[in-house]
């Protein structure tokens, strides 16, 4: 494993290999698998996306709790919306950026 320090705001890139040989595990889609964890102790979580569900995990919310879900389209104004909407009436709406977005 590489050991420069990352930047602040910076991930450091690993390797598959090394990070097998460091934690001997690797978890795929922390983002979704997280909020699954929680969406199951608090029925009002819902999760958002603009098309990129795939991409930013939440695809592992949405098999587990489809009615939950909503799948906005490539609409980022629309999901604000909707999700203020959401929130206004007692939910707990969620969404993630894709990857490099800010």
């Amino acid at each position: 494993m590489r050991n420069a320090e990352p930047k602040q705001g910076a991930t450091g890139a690993v390797s598959v290999s090394d990070a097998h040989g460091q934690a001997g595990l690797i978890v795929e889609k922390p983002f979704g698998r997280a909020l699954a964890e929680v969406a199951r102790r608090r029925a009002d979580i819902v999760g958002l996306t603009a098309d990129l569900s795939k991409y930013t995990d939440i695809d592992i919310f949405a098999q587990e709790f489809p009615g939950r879900f909503f799948q906005l389209g490539m609409a980022e104004q629309n999901l604000i919306g909707v999700a203020a909407g959401l929130a206004r009436t007692g939910f707990t709406p969620l969404w993630r950026n894709a990857p490099g977005d800010r």
